[in-house]
């Protein structure tokens, strides 16, 4: 963001402190990775990305401030190790330590044989190699194994660092001291009882405290010496109940030795830790939570780091955001704030500022705070070029205004935004605070004058529409009327939508929550679970999908709110999506997800329907709401809201979220089916008007494939003759499949396909299938339809021939559907003769591989034409209602069309309406109604047909099939025969449905 010059800095100034005159931005030069600065500030040392050699980077630089001059020490030699050198810090007389390669001490490790690793020093760029004292060297295993140098007192004569063998996993804090006659001695640093695994990281410039981390019973704390005598840091207050489980980093100590700055865990929780007082205080956030990185400190404890937000690995969504922390005052500045006041009209070479999206990373601050040192892109990887910069300003103790914070920001009417905060009414010394500045988008929008009032609240008109960000500033005048600027507020987006018309749909195919203006919010619980945002291949079919989720453990209440929706000149408003939930534990409480409108503005909200995390499908299915009696002739908002106890961790996609005032769709029709005591069966027609015949039964089974080696193969189902009976007179005029093939299949003749029907055993039609598509479902019209009669069996297959070895063309459902003998036959001879493909994998070591249904589907019509209509390209599914009420049974698929209900009923009517890709919806089926039955119809008369003894359920009546359903409709047991475990079940009562030629009769037992 721009802003315009500060003035008048010398009315807070309490007290100047600061050794450096000079206030200049230097870059040190490109492939330049500084890794520390001397306590003054005239030396960087750092080291070049490139190149790495088994645990340490190869060439190492020092830069000097006062001559400006580079110079690289070490290099990357391949057949020279001993000119490698990577360097960690520095002292005012340039001494430098680090690591390097010992030539003298060689490991091999799988094969390979290069020098350990051991700390150094550099006086005058000549490197004297530590020694390694008492330290046991068979510890020393792998290449990266060796001691490593990491700091060293202001005099050069102390040096710290650690040893590590066996791959890191053996850590021994070491200390080296130079004698009076030049020599090093190496001593082990004492460890508190218990402790392992130590190392030290930072030392004083007097050499008298020493910095590091240690482990204590599989956990990591923070550890200090002070004159040898270890203090191990434990948790205390709100952090406590992490000290069981700590996992401490440290990330730097001032020069002086008083402070040091570390992390609860290696990853947040970061604090400042006095070594006077032996206590920490806990590093103040920005509203918007990010990861740091850095927090290096100097000796009055104030701090130059960086927050990150997003993530590397995608590029451009990940920046940093480099912030000054102000010890006295226990607060956060951004870094370019800082500067307008200790390095007034000085202009870095690049941006500093994360609303420009920098990539820059302090790394160091001098001890008296006046120069800071810093790393931009960094991450070669992503082909960014690293540089090192410093920056050397003039600080002094100051009194910075407080920083505003935006209380609320909304828009209610088209291109209006509402803000509102609360004024400061903290006195400055010779300030008056006079008014407010305005940004949208980092550019001066409006200047607001205040009235003294508590909070201010301002109407912006002619807002462009999007998702603007705004931030505000406090103005104040001194007694000779200059103006001096508070910190910029926080940045706050909102939702300006384009428009507020239905009908409304969003398949999240952008990725984007912004594209159709949705806005999250939090209430309860940390951002980080405030899991709302799209994700590719989650969505119906493995397209982009909203995900929600949670994991933390925790209360928590937040969800996404919707632009505002235009019902008032509609009568009508339907609410449809597509849900599926993946649960990872056991659901143990009352984790929500609610659908909830407004039509106050978010005064109020109405709950629409809630569901508990745990009912909700764990396959896709389509839900409908008619919400016409909350919203309809209304201005509305819909919101989506997740809360609970966090007990159980989730993720809920969905997809094609539709809100629609019309109907465009024609209702399925051609609705007839059967029904015995217990069940019912309906069947109707797809888009095209065509019955499709198969024994497949969901989209949620796996698809598997088969070929035979190149030679002819068909794969087929079988439809008996009272299958066949309610298409009687009919016509099949069209087979829909799919063609598997292997693209990276070496191809020498292709595949060729046929269709293949026969009758009462003999073949009747075979038409080949010219313009092969593969890999995506097709249909095939027959250029002779076939009239079906129902006294006579049909076979309808599919037959490849002429492909290459390698290829398995036909594809099939693998899972329960299967009915042996039926759906799974296939024929090596052209139909001569058929078998199983159940019984094939029967023989085998993976007979589950042989539950095949194939995707094959028969067309039936009325008429002896098949015309493919354009709804059928996008038609997903149906949805059933009986009575009126939607029922939740997973997705029926459009070449399914068939329904069977197995739960009890009395007097019911079924209708059905099919869905699609574009969210709409087709009018409501005409009824099917059973009519009234009472009581239970006994499928046994003169004898006991089903038999319950030792935990098995038997029926001596003919059975293809035999399954056991639960009274709320579940089937719990099935199995391909007349024998079924019921060993383990509950106690109650169950339906037993047993299938025959495609007939089920059904009965009520107690178990």
């Amino acid at each position: 963001m721009k802003r315009k010059a500060l003035l008048s800095l010398a009315i807070l100034t309490l007290q100047a402190i600061g050794l450096f005159a000079a206030k200049d931005f230097t870059q040190l030069g490109k492939e330049t990775y500084g890794t520390s600065m001397s306590p003054s500030g005239r030396y960087v040392v750092g080291v070049g990305l490139k190149n790495r050699i088994y645990g340490l980077y190869s060439a190492g630089f020092i830069y000097d401030l006062q001559t400006k001059q580079l110079s690289w020490l070490t290099a990357f030699d391949a057949n020279q190790y001993d000119k490698a050198g990577q360097f960690d810090d520095v002292n005012d007389d340039g001494v430098i330590c680090g690591t390097s390669k010992d030539i003298n001490q060689m490991i091999t490790y799988q094969d390979v044989t290069a020098p350990l690793n051991v700390a150094t020093i550099w006086k005058n760029g000549v490197a004297t190699r530590l020694p390694y004292g008492e330290l046991d060297r068979k510890q020393f295993k792998q290449l990266e194994d060796g001691t490593y140098a990491t700091a060293l007192s202001a005099d050069g004569k102390t040096v710290v660092g650690y040893a590590a063998g066996s791959n890191f996993t053996l850590l021994t804090p070491c200390k080296w001291t130079e004698t009076k006659d030049g020599r090093w001695q190496l001593s082990l640093l004492p460890l508190p009882k218990n402790g392992k695994n130590a190392r030290a990281n930072y030392i004083s410039a007097n050499g008298r405290i020493i910095v590091g981390t240690v482990q204590i019973d599989y956990n990591t704390y923070a550890i200090y010496w002070v004159d040898g005598v270890p203090r191990v840091v434990h948790a205390v207050g709100e952090d406590a109940a992490s000290d069981d489980y700590a996992d401490m980093r440290v990330l730097d100590m001032s020069p002086n030795g008083r402070y040091f700055t570390f992390s609860i865990s290696s990853s947040m929780y970061f604090r400042i830790f006095d070594t006077q007082t032996g206590t920490y205080r806990k590093l103040p956030t920005f509203d918007m939570e990010g990861a740091v990185q850095t927090m290096p400190i100097d000796n009055n404890g104030n701090i130059a780091g960086v927050v990150t937000y997003g993530f590397y690995a995608f590029g451009d969504d990940a920046y940093n955001r480099p912030y000054y922390y102000q010890y006295a005052t226990d607060r956060l500045f951004e870094l370019p704030y800082v500067m307008g006041f200790f390095a007034s009209g000085l202009q870095p070479d690049f941006s500093l500022s994360y609303l420009d999206k920098t990539q820059a990373i302090p790394f160091a601050i001098s001890g008296d705070g006046n120069t800071i040192a810093g790393n931009k892109d960094i991450y070669v990887a992503l082909g960014q070029t690293p540089q090192s910069w410093v920056l050397r300003m003039e600080t002094r103790n100051m009194v910075f205004p407080a920083t505003p914070s935006i209380a609320s920001i909304f828009s209610e009417n088209m291109k209006e935004v509402t803000l509102t905060w609360a004024i400061d009414k903290q006195k400055y010394d010779g300030l008056t605070l006079k008014k407010y500045n305005i940004y949208e988008d980092g550019k001066l929008k409006t200047q607001h004058t205040i009235k003294g009032t508590e909070k201010e609240q301002l109407v912006l008109k002619d807002v462009k529409a999007g998702f603007p960000t705004f931030t505000i500033e406090a103005v104040f005048e001194d007694k000779d009327g200059k103006e001096f600027l508070s910190p910029a507020s926080m940045p706050a987006t909102v939702s300006v939508p384009d428009t507020y018309a239905l009908p409304f749909f969003d398949n999240f195919d952008t990725q984007s929550l912004q594209t159709h203006f949705w806005n999250p919010f939090v209430r309860i619980g940390s951002s980080i679970d405030a899991i709302w945002g799209t994700a590719p291949y989650y969505g119906y079919k493995r397209s982009p999908a909203l995900v929600a989720g949670n994991n933390m453990n925790k209360p928590y209440e937040n969800g996404i709110v919707s632009r505002p929706m235009d019902a008032t000149k509609h009568k009508w408003v339907n609410l449809s999506f597509l849900i599926q939930c993946q649960l990872y534990a056991a659901p143990l409480g009352a984790d929500t997800l609610a659908i909830e409108v407004s039509t106050d503005k978010g005064a109020t909200w109405k709950s629409i329907r809630r569901f508990s995390i745990g009912d909700l499908p764990t396959q896709f299915m389509q839900y409908s709401f008619d919400i016409s009696e909350y919203v309809a002739g209304q201005l509305f908002t819909l919101r989506l809201r997740k809360y609970g106890e966090g007990a159980t961790a989730y993720y809920v996609y969905i997809d094609n979220f539709k809100l629609s005032t019309t109907i465009t769709k024609a209702a399925p029709d051609g609705i007839m089916g059967f029904h015995d005591i217990q069940t019912a069966t309906l069947l109707w027609k797809d888009a095209s008007g065509t019955y499709p015949l198969n024994y497949i039964q969901g989209v949620n089974e796996e698809m598997l494939t088969l070929g035979n080696k190149g030679a002819e193969l068909i794969g087929a189902n079988k439809f008996t003759k009272a299958e066949l009976e309610h298409f009687d007179g009919k016509y099949l005029t069209g087979v829909s499949t799919n063609i598997n093939h292997y693209k990276d299949s070496k191809e020498e003749q292709g595949i060729h396909a046929a269709i293949v029907v026969f009758e009462d055993g003999k073949l009747i039609c075979e038409e080949n299938i010219p313009n092969l598509l593969f890999n995506t479902d097709f249909t095939h019209k027959l250029a002779t339809p076939i009239r079906i009669d129902k006294n006579k069996e049909l076979i309808v297959g599919v037959k490849v021939f002429d492909y290459d070895r390698m290829q398995l063309p036909l594809v099939y459902v693998n899972n329960e559907s299967c009915v042996p003998g039926k759906s799974d036959l296939f024929s090596e001879d052209n139909g001569q003769t058929w078998q199983s493909l159940y019984e094939f994998y029967a023989k085998t070591k993976t007979p589950e591989r042989g539950k095949c249904s194939w995707f094959i589907t028969a067309n039936i019509t009325d008429e002896p034409q098949l015309t493919i209509a354009e709804d059928a390209k996008t038609l997903l599914g149906y949805n059933i209602y009986r009575n009126g009420e939607q029922l939740y049974t997973g997705i029926i698929l459009p070449y399914v069309a068939r329904f069977t209900d197995v739960q009890t009923f009395d007097n019911a009517s079924y209708r059905i309406r099919a869905f699609y890709g574009d969210g709409e919806l087709s009018e409501l089926s005409d009824e099917y109604n059973v009519g009234i039955r009472s009581g239970i119809e006994q499928i046994s008369s003169n004898e006991q047909h089903i038999t319950i003894e030792n935990n098995v359920l038997k029926t001596n009546l003919p059975c293809d099939c035999i399954s056991l359903i639960s009274i709320d409709g579940r089937k719990v047991r099935q199995n391909r025969d007349n024998v079924l475990s019921i060993e383990g079940l509950p106690k109650g009562v169950y339906i037993v449905c047993i299938e025959y030629l495609g007939v089920i009769s059904s009965a009520k037992i107690r178990i």
